[in-house]
């Protein structure tokens, strides 16, 4: 079963420690990526975040996070997650409509996660190291939301913050309930991917209920959100 957790503070800092995986592994994660990028040219080795420790108390989730290669990423990700210290941390921005439907979305074909269905969300990367060396988790959320929907987490009525805690993922979720239909922000999400020259989704995917998530690839954590937050 996976957590689920009310979060009331977020504590997250950049260590400045490289990470032994990427430095022991170079010419592998290399070769790999090499793979990766002949069958995806679209991909990008820019630089994330990863989550090497943390705690959770009090609705207070702490953490210390090192800087790597999201070609370092990929390849503990395809290689089975091979270094247990070290967990990947990531934002989600969960939109739900007026009526109570989730909107998620599902990964165009040219991305590292083609195919899969879950909220927006993305990597923390540099551009969200603030200058005293926390990591603004929640800015991320809300940028990631603007860049993948065109949605602005401005116009939300209402948010809270959950932890998910999947194995090797900790996903801080976002609940963003927005003033619109389901309809509507489908809509939406149309004009926005309309405007962009390769749109980071292929659509928006609406669930009413639980059983909507019956057949779509999504990862433990998305499917979890569905079932949890549906169920209210």
């Amino acid at each position: 079963m996976i957590d689920l957790l009310p979060v009331r503070q977020l504590a997250v800092r950049l260590t400045g420690e490289a990470w032994r995986f990427e430095a022991e592994n170079a010419e592998r994660i290399d070769q790999h990526w090499r793979k990766l990028t002949a069958d995806n040219p679209h991909l990008w080795n820019g630089r994330v975040m990863k989550l090497a420790s943390f705690d959770m108390a009090d609705g207070v989730f702490s953490g210390s996070m090192v800087e790597a290669s999201y070609a370092a990423f990929l390849a503990w990700r395809d290689w089975n997650y091979p270094d247990p210290n070290i967990r990947n941390l990531f934002g989600s921005a969960v939109i739900r409509a007026r009526g109570g439907e989730l909107v998620f979305g599902k990964m165009a074909a040219y991305t590292a996660t083609a195919g899969l269905v879950y909220p927006p969300g993305g990597n923390l990367d540099p551009d969200d190291l603030r200058e005293d060396g926390e990591l603004d988790v929640e800015g991320s959320i809300s940028r990631e939301l603007g860049e993948e929907t065109g949605l602005d987490a401005g116009e939300a009525l209402t948010h809270s913050t959950f932890a998910l805690f999947d194995g090797p993922r900790i996903s801080i979720s976002r609940v963003f309930e927005f003033p619109y239909t389901a309809k509507e922000i489908v809509a939406r999400v149309d004009e926005h991917n309309a405007r962009e020259e390769r749109p980071e989704l292929e659509g928006a995917v609406v669930l009413s209920k639980s059983s909507d998530t019956d057949g779509l690839a999504m990862p433990p954590y998305a499917r979890a959100l569905a079932d949890r937050l549906l169920a209210i």
